[in-house]
């Protein structure tokens, strides 16, 4: 093949490119950004297995390079999500309305049928009525085509976007039982000095419930006793329970 035709190929790739940018609904902006966003993260996971030996800096450096050009190009489509969520959240708005009004439609026409059927309307009233509705029919079929292909576009878009971003550290949180749960360090309140005891971090599940977290007097989460905790707990038991608790005592104060 000459260079020529190898040419004329390309330029042929990238007209079409361009009018499948063009055609869409996403701006084009937008649509180079995720390609550059993708781009540079296809870059990044194929460092390692690239990278030459004896020279750690240098790896180091290219990707640093790579995570503040991702990081830049991020915050630009970032900028531009909320537009993108809204768009597509006023499109699926139109489909759930065609929907709609095609049930509609596709009623009249089961009901103009029936009519028929029974003899109200003649053939050519029913012919008149069939025409009508089945011109509506088409009319919201081809918008629903538009619409809905505009839905998947925005959609794609909007994960491309997200599964190009670098991975966000997780905020603080526990393990327990039912997984990696978060903890809002905000509500903590420590147990009070007269005895009562606060409510602890609000933990939340990963199954999205929020439960309470009450904190234990006795000891801290490695097992050892806190002196300061036990004072709390200490003050926190009045004389009177003491003697409940102490039968002796009791039988000693009734002989008395």
């Amino acid at each position: 093949m000459s260079d020529e035709m190898r040419a004329d190929q390309k330029d042929s790739a990238d007209q079409k490119d361009s009018a499948d940018q063009t055609s869409s609904v996403v701006p084009v902006v937008v649509l180079e950004l995720i390609e550059e966003s993708e781009t540079i993260q296809g870059w990044m996971e194929r460092l390692d297995d690239n990278a030459e030996e004896g020279y750690p800096e240098v790896l180091e450096r290219v990707k640093k390079d790579y995570r503040g050009r991702l990081e830049g190009v991020g915050g630009q489509l970032a900028e531009h999500r909320p537009d993108l969520v809204s768009s597509l959240d006023d499109r699926q708005g139109t489909v759930v309305s065609l929907r709609a009004d095609r049930t509609s439609h596709d009623r009249d026409l089961v009901e103009a049928r029936l009519r028929h059927g029974v003899g109200e309307l003649s053939e050519g009233e029913w012919g008149s009525q069939r025409k009508t509705v089945e011109g509506l029919l088409k009319e919201v079929d081809a918008l629903l085509k538009v619409e809905e292909s505009a839905v998947s576009e925005f959609t794609a878009a909007l994960e491309r976007i997200d599964g190009s971003a670098p991975p966000q550290p997780q905020d603080g949180g526990i393990f327990s039982s039912d997984g990696f749960v978060a903890v809002s360090h905000a509500s903590f309140r420590p147990v009070g000095r007269n005895g009562s005891v606060s409510k602890g971090p609000s933990v939340v599940p990963s199954q999205g419930s929020s439960t309470p977290a009450t904190r234990t007097p006795a000891a801290r989460e490695n097992g050892s006793a806190d002196p300061a905790d036990e004072l709390d707990f200490i003050e926190a038991v009045t004389k009177e329970d003491l003697e409940k608790l102490d039968s002796v005592t009791v039988a000693a104060r009734k002989r008395a």
